[in-house]
């Protein structure tokens, strides 16, 4: 963040305790990664979400197979 005022307003409504900070403030205040839409920290947050998504819908783990899904629909 390049934003002096933004950061000194962040530092008062903190108390300069970054561990304080909101996380989803502290997103809209991190610098976006060049070409991408979101920050790094948000990157982050978004690949570790979204593996763990995948891994606890039964239809992509333990029902991933023929009996769940039609033959044509598991091909």
């Amino acid at each position: 963040m390049d934003d002096q005022e933004a950061i000194q307003a962040l530092d008062e409504v903190y108390g300069g305790d970054v561990e304080q900070l909101d996380v989803l403030v502290g997103l809209m205040a991190e610098k976006k990664i060049k070409g991408f839409a979101i920050s790094e920290t948000a990157f982050v947050i978004f690949l570790l979400m979204a593996s763990r998504r995948l891994e606890s819908d039964r239809f992509f783990a333990s029902n991933f197979n023929e009996e769940t899904y039609t033959k044509k629909g598991f091909e």
